[in-house]
C-alpha cells in the first residue's frame, strides 16, 4: 500500500506530460449538457513537483464571440473564472473590451499559481484554499496527490459551425517555471490521439447508459411536475431548462415561443461588436436540445444569430422553435410552421436513440450588466437565477414571467400519435413518487 502511495506521488510530480490533454468535439460527441457551439479545452496541471511551480499560458486573442479561463480543483470545486474582457493584453489590444481591428488584436498571458496571489498578471488560483500545503500522513497521500492537481478549462463560444478548435488562432502554449520566472520550460502539445480519447470515452459511456436504460427503464416514468422553466445557476452563463422530467419516448414535440434578447453580432463585424457592451443585452444566447439523463448528451442548438439568418432583415426578435426527434413527427401532428425553426433531438453519434429525459436549455452568456459591473438587469436569466432565494421562486411561473417579461419562453410539450395525427399536450400533474413504473 505504501509503495502505491509513492507511485501516485511520483506520477503527480511528473505530470503534466504534454499540453492540452483533452478536448470536446461536437463531431464526436457533446456530453454534460454542453452547447455544441462551444469548445472546451481542459488541461490537468500538477503543483507537486516544486513549491514555487507557476504555469504560463501564452496565446493570441481568439476570434470567437466569447471565451474564458476557468480553474477547478480535481474534486470539482470551481476556483477562478476569468472572462475575456477581464484579460489584460501582453501586446496589442484586447478586442473584447476595446475597439480595434483584426490586425490590432493582441496576445495575452495567463498565470496559474497555487493560491492565485503571487502578483502575476492575469493570475488564477490553481489549488483550493484548504489544500495548498502538502500533508504528511501516509494515509492521506492519495488525497495529497488529488489536491495537488488542478484543472484549467479554456472555453470558446462561437456562432459558426463547425466551431473552430482554437478559435481561429494558434494553440495556446503552456510553459512552467520553478525558479520564480527566471527560466521557463515549454510543454510539447499532446497528440491528437490523446486529446480525442476523452470524447470517444464519453460517447462509449453514453451508448452503455442508453443500452442499460432500454433494458431496464423502458416503461413510462411519472415524475412530471409541469412544463414551466426552472433555473440553473452557472458562474457567467446562467441557463434555464424545463422541468419535464419524464421519459416521453421518441414521438414528442416541444413548441417554444418568445422574444430573443439583443446579442452581439461578432468580435469585429456587424452593428453590435462584442466590445460595445452598451449596444446589446447579452453576449451570446442559445437554445440547446439535450437529454438530462447521464451522461447528458446535447443534440443541437440554435443561437440568436441562427434566428437572425432565418427570419431575415427587420426581424422583430420574436421566434418560434419546434423541437422533435424528426420533422416528420412534427408534420404528422400538424405542428409544422413555416415561421418556426426546427431543433432536432436526433444524433447519429448516439445511434439515433431518442432522449431519455428530453430538455431544452436556454443559455445566456455574459449579460450586459455583468460585463459592466452593474446591478442585475431584471429582464435577464442571471437576475432570475440570482433571485430565486430560499423560497425557490424559480418554481413559480409568475415570478419567471414577471422577471423576463416578453423574453419568457413559453413552452408546450406534446406527445404525437403519428398514425392518427392526434397530439396530446402535457398539463400540470401533482408530484408523484420518483420512478413509478407502469
Amino acid at each position: 500500500m505504501e509503495s502505491r502511495y509513492a507511485d501516485l506521488a511520483i506520477a503527480s510530480s511528473e505530470y503534466p506530460f504534454c499540453a492540452w490533454d483533452a478536448t470536446t468535439d461536437e463531431s464526436i460527441y457533446t456530453p454534460l449538457l454542453l452547447d455544441p457551439n462551444a469548445v472546451y479545452q481542459p488541461q490537468l496541471l500538477s503543483f507537486a513537483a516544486h513549491p514555487h511551480r507557476v504555469y504560463k499560458i501564452s496565446a493570441s486573442f481568439p476570434r470567437v464571440v466569447y471565451f474564458s479561463y476557468e480553474t477547478y480543483s480535481l474534486r470539482g470545486h470551481p476556483l477562478t473564472s476569468l472572462p475575456d474582457l477581464r484579460i489584460d493584453p501582453s501586446w496589442g489590444k484586447n478586442p473584447y473590451r476595446e475597439e480595434t481591428t483584426e490586425e490590432g488584436a493582441g496576445t495575452y498571458e495567463i498565470y496559474v499559481t497555487r493560491d492565485g496571489n503571487k502578483g502575476w498578471p492575469n493570475e488564477v488560483r490553481g489549488l483550493s484554499e484548504d489544500h495548498t500545503n502538502a500533508t504528511q500522513a501516509a494515509f492521506s497521500r492519495v488525497m495529497d496527490f488529488v489536491d495537488n492537481l488542478s484543472v484549467v478549462m479554456l472555453r470558446l463560444y462561437t456562432t459558426e459551425q463547425p466551431p473552430s478548435v482554437w478559435g481561429g488562432v494558434d494553440r495556446p502554449v503552456i510553459s512552467y517555471t520553478d525558479d520564480l520566472g527566471q527560466t521557463w520550460k515549454e510543454l510539447q502539445p499532446c497528440s491528437d490521439t490523446t486529446r480525442y480519447q476523452f470524447n470517444r470515452a464519453m460517447r462509449q459511456i453514453g451508448w452503455t447508459v442508453y443500452d442499460f436504460r432500454y433494458l431496464i427503464y423502458h416503461s413510462q416514468w411519472y415524475r412530471l411536475r409541469s412544463c414551466h422553466l426552472l433555473s440553473k445557476r452557472e458562474a457567467d452563463h446562467p441557463a434555464l431548462f424545463p422541468d419535464v422530467n419524464v421519459q416521453l419516448g421518441g414521438n414528442f414535440v416541444m413548441v417554444i415561443e418568445g422574444t430573443a434578447p439583443l446579442t452581439a453580432t461578432g468580435l469585429f463585424e456587424g452593428p453590435r461588436p462584442v466590445w460595445n457592451v452598451t449596444n446589446y443585452s447579452t453576449r451570446y444566447w442559445s437554445f440547446a436540445a439535450a437529454d438530462v439523463f447521464v451522461p447528458g448528451p446535447t443534440y443541437s442548438s440554435l443561437t440568436a444569430q441562427d434566428m437572425e439568418n432565418f427570419y431575415g432583415k427587420g426581424w422583430d426578435r420574436r421566434y418560434k422553435i419546434v423541437g422533435a426527434t424528426s420533422i416528420d413527427i412534427v408534420k404528422a401532428c400538424g405542428l409544422d410552421d413555416p415561421h418556426a425553426l426546427f431543433l432536432p433531438y436526433k444524433n447519429e453519434l448516439m445511434n439515433n436513440n431518442p432522449p431519455a429525459v428530453p430538455a431544452v436549455i436556454e443559455r445566456e452568456m455574459l449579460a450586459r450588466h455583468m460585463a459592466m459591473g452593474l446591478p442585475s438587469d431584471k429582464q435577464s436569466i442571471e437576475y432570475v437565477t440570482s433571485n430565486c432565494g430560499k423560497e425557490n421562486k424559480c418554481l413559480s411561473i409568475d415570478f419567471m414571467k414577471a422577471s423576463l417579461g416578453d423574453q419568457y419562453p413559453s413552452l408546450q410539450v406534446y406527445t404525437c400519435d403519428v398514425a392518427t395525427g392526434i397530439k396530446t399536450p402535457f398539463v400540470y400533474q401533482p408530484y408523484r413518487r420518483d420512478y413509478i413504473r407502469t
